[in-house]
């Protein structure tokens, strides 16, 4: 990351813990018949959504991957990656490609849903909640192997993931859409999988 990406990032964090740290709120009374008012966030995890909403899809990779509050995701994909024998840092990159590792993504143009973007039809053929997010993982995980023993290749599971696997074998990679190419090199390139 340059020098002046990293000022940026320490510069967004720390007006995240000035804001955190200026708005707490005065203790509430517990009355016994009401529940008790959930913990506020820490400055760490106030910080970290602070940088998520500042720098949206722009955020590089190696700094979203490692924020407090997608760790819990990136080890859940790194353990679906050693489950489903899929190259290391490949289904990490491909939920930062997909949704920016957020569990309640919806692409309103192609109806996709969840952190790793699937479509209704597909959900329903792993019987998937894909706003579940360690679920989704998990039928990811399982969705690229499958794609990988029809193919062949990462990138191509790559390319079926985006494009599905009906155009990829009837068209060929050459006619896929540039979108497609586009997923299949960043995510290739984020993983460091040539």
């Amino acid at each position: 990351m340059s020098r002046a990406a990293l000022i940026v990032v320490g510069a967004a964090a720390g007006v995240a813990a000035w804001w955190w740290s200026n708005n707490q709120s005065q203790a509430q009374e517990v009355y016994p018949d009401e529940p008790a008012p959930e913990p506020a966030p820490s400055a760490l995890d106030q910080a970290s959504n602070f940088i998520k909403v500042s720098f949206g899809g722009l955020m590089p990779f190696s700094v979203a991957k490692n924020l407090p509050g997608n760790r819990e995701y990136v080890e859940a994909l790194r353990s679906a990656e050693i489950k489903w024998g899929i190259p290391a840092e490949l289904l990490v990159a491909q939920a930062y490609q997909e949704s920016r590792f957020n569990p309640q993504a919806v692409n309103a143009w192609s109806g996709a849903q969840g952190m790793m973007q699937f479509m209704p039809a597909t959900a329903a053929e792993f019987n998937l909640d894909p706003f579940n997010p360690f679920a989704a993982i998990d039928a990811a995980g399982r969705y690229m192997a499958q794609l990988y023993r029809s193919t062949g290749d990462w990138k191509l599971a790559l390319a079926a993931y985006n494009w599905g696997i009906g155009n990829l074998t009837r068209k060929g990679i050459s006619k896929a859409p540039t979108e497609t190419k586009n997923y299949m090199a960043q995510i290739s390139a984020n993983a460091g999988y040539a």
